[in-house]
């Protein structure tokens, strides 16, 4: 089994997950605000709520992420995440946001802040090598601000419309990961094709 698709110890029991498919395609503008109430109307959405549970801590801080939006256009799959504070205070505090796939295995995309500046970066993992390789920044496109907006062309997940994208979020502090949403499956997705807003259409 993939590492991406083993149960995070960090934020089970502290986080329970609502969980809504896209309706239509999308084409946001990357800014890192929200620009306007229907860019992003359509898309599906991860809410992150805080739960009790067994493993329930009273005195664990919030949840940095609050909730997730995604969806794609033809060729391109949207992320955005909002959180408890702006989310390019969190970057700059020196956390790492990564989108770690395990639909298509062994990829992911991180942000980070390096040398003052924010970076997007691809990282591969052959199956069976605990290493990641840097890839570099691809066509992919992001924008800090309020929210994070992501951008991310399928041709560098080398994927193609009816196939499957699986994912989480996750938040790295000083090289750990502290979160991941959703906490046990992935975001899971299929990659429209030109009848995809038709077909929600007759739905």
């Amino acid at each position: 089994m993939p590492q991406e698709l083993y149960v995070s110890n960090i934020s089970t029991g502290a986080a329970g997950t609502d969980q809504s498919q896209p309706t239509a395609l999308l084409q946001p503008t990357l800014d890192g605000e929200e620009t306007s109430y229907f860019e992003w109307l359509g898309a599906g959405s991860l809410q992150v709520r805080e739960v009790g549970g067994v493993m329930h801590r009273t005195d664990a801080p919030p949840a940095a992420v609050t909730l997730v939006q995604f969806g794609f256009s033809l060729d391109t799959l949207f992320v955005r995440v909002d959180g408890g504070v702006p989310m390019l205070d969190l970057l700059a505090g020196g956390r790492e946001l990564s989108l770690k796939f395990a639909a298509p295995d062994g990829v992911r995309y991180s942000i980070r802040q390096a040398l003052g500046r924010l970076s997007g970066r691809f990282w591969d993992r052959q199956a069976g090598e605990p290493r990641w390789i840097e890839r570099g920044p691809g066509g992919a496109m992001f924008a800090a601000g309020t929210v994070l907006e992501v951008a991310i062309p399928l041709a560098d997940l080398r994927l193609a419309p009816g196939q499957a994208v699986a994912f989480f979020v996750a938040v790295y502090d000083a090289g750990l990961e502290t979160e991941r949403h959703p906490p046990r499956l992935p975001i899971e997705l299929v990659v429209p094709d030109a009848r995809f807003e038709a077909h929600q259409w007759r739905a």
